[in-house]
């Protein structure tokens, strides 16, 4: 895989880090979108990171259908788990990745490029800077950490 652009802001996971380009905005729901008359949009590394090796993309949406929040856009088959991606904005499918069909992987190797999942037009919604995503990860990391030890220490029954 190639090194990301020194300028890319870098989210540390453990021992996994996960890239933040700029020239991209992000959802809370870890999708990054290119803006233009269509944007180009995708998962993060970071939520890419969950899924280890993803095998398998489909689609419950067509180009024309109409997105909103909650709509889900992919379903996502990894080696470490299975996910229904929500659009988490509004905007009209323009076109589907078909390049992920034959080759899932691509998400794995280039997220941000060739691993894109769909183009969408008419985009609206919430979206974070770099940096603001950047701050987003580091209290959704914190949160999850914290609940993952806790659920271990109850599973393991320390007081």
């Amino acid at each position: 895989m190639a090194q990301p652009p020194s300028d890319d802001l870098i989210f540390q996971m453990g021992r996994y880090k996960a890239r933040v380009p700029f020239g991209l905005l992000y959802t809370k729901n870890h999708l990054w979108v290119e803006q233009g008359a269509v944007a180009k949009v995708g998962i993060t590394t970071y939520r890419q990171r969950f899924f280890v090796d993803i095998q398998n993309v489909d689609y419950p949406v067509a180009p024309g259908d109409g997105l909103l929040s909650q709509t889900i856009m992919a379903k996502i088959e990894g080696v470490k788990a299975v996910a229904e991606i929500e659009f988490g904005l509004e905007g009209i499918v323009e076109e589907l990745n078909s390049e992920l069909k034959v080759d899932p992987s691509l998400i794995n190797s280039a997220p941000y490029e060739e691993g894109w999942l769909m183009k969408v037009r008419d985009v609206k919604g919430e979206l974070m800077t770099p940096q603001e995503y950047l701050r987003f990860l580091e209290a959704d990391w914190k949160q999850t950490f914290e609940k993952l030890v806790q659920e271990r220490t109850k599973a393991l029954n320390i007081k």
